[in-house]
């Protein structure tokens, strides 16, 4: 076998000059802003009467309105009625608030929704507050055919 000496100082490979091609130098249009075109006035279209125009319904809203919950009844009724005011903005029909008391019992709360379906003919019931009202009340709707919507219980 031969050995191979090795050098001690590798050879450097000659430094490659690059040369890059000239481009020629061009005068770049700049566009002019365009002018200030006047703003017509939008075609005002004539009004066109609501689809729900006349039409009310009532909403029942079942609540502790007196009783050791009094307190959270109220504070409900009062976030019915704000959201019952928020509507009237929009295309809707005209909601009318039955407010029921429940006094935070469920005896009390089955009368209040038999009283709301019955006597005042609501389209719906929110509430109620508490657990035991809101399922008796959903039961006697449920039976008559009325929507309970209940958001905390």
């Amino acid at each position: 076998m031969q050995t191979i000496a090795s050098s001690s100082s590798e050879r450097e490979p000659p430094p490659v000059e690059i040369e890059e091609p000239e481009v020629p130098e061009e005068e770049i249009e700049v566009e002019k802003a365009p002018e200030e075109v006047p703003l017509e006035e939008p075609e005002v279209e004539e009004v066109v009467p609501s689809r729900y125009a006349g039409i009310e319904l009532a909403v029942g809203v079942l609540a502790p309105l007196s009783g050791r919950y009094a307190a959270f009844g109220k504070a409900y009724l009062d976030g019915a009625q704000l959201a019952v005011e928020s509507v009237h903005n929009f295309d809707a029909p005209t909601l009318r608030l039955v407010p029921a008391d429940s006094r935070g019992d469920a005896i009390a709360g089955l009368q209040a929704t038999r009283d709301l379906i019955v006597g005042e003919d609501v389209a719906c019931i929110l509430g109620s507050v508490l657990n035991a009202t809101t399922m008796v009340a959903s039961v006697e709707a449920n039976c008559r055919g009325v929507p309970v919507v209940s958001n905390v219980a």
